[in-house]
């Protein structure tokens, strides 16, 4: 079992959108991938990951995954002045509300965890999450993510 270490974390998302305007069909998948060092910390029973991870806007956002209680916390940073920190929380079969920070202001976002699996061996760790985001009870997208860290 690891415990304080350095490794590669390797972050793969899927987002699917609903059709707009009444289509039944979905938008195309959204796929990002990422490979990047990262620190992994075991404290008190739980579970950190420590990144940096790609905006997609040519920047970078300080970010945390952490895992405790069958809870997987996903804490993004943006780098500069006054910015707010995003705070995901996922736990299987429930839905939780999360102030989501944009230029207009906080929003009220909902995520509804369809699924999380947690491996961990010697060297390595996985979780693999579904979920899908709400906005005022309107279904904005359904995401796939797959988490692996190796030391």
């Amino acid at each position: 079992m690891m415990n304080n270490c350095e490794g590669i974390l390797k972050i793969r998302g899927i987002r699917r959108e609903p059709g707009q305007h009444g289509q039944t069909e979905s938008l195309p998948d959204d796929i990002h991938e990422q490979e990047t060092g990262a620190r992994f910390l075991r404290k008190d029973g739980n579970l950190h990951l420590f990144y940096r991870e790609e905006t997609g806007e040519g920047t970078f956002c300080r970010s945390r995954l952490s895992i405790k209680d069958k809870e997987v916390i996903l804490r993004r940073t943006v780098p500069g002045a006054g910015s707010v920190p995003t705070v995901l929380h996922f736990r299987e079969g429930e839905a939780r509300v999360c102030d989501y920070p944009t230029v207009a202001g906080l929003m009220k976002l909902e995520t509804r965890t369809r699924s999380l699996l947690l491996t961990e061996s010697d060297h390595s760790l996985s979780l693999k999450m579904e979920y899908s985001l709400f906005l005022h009870g309107e279904r904005l997208s359904d995401h796939e993510l797959t988490v692996d860290f190796s030391d």
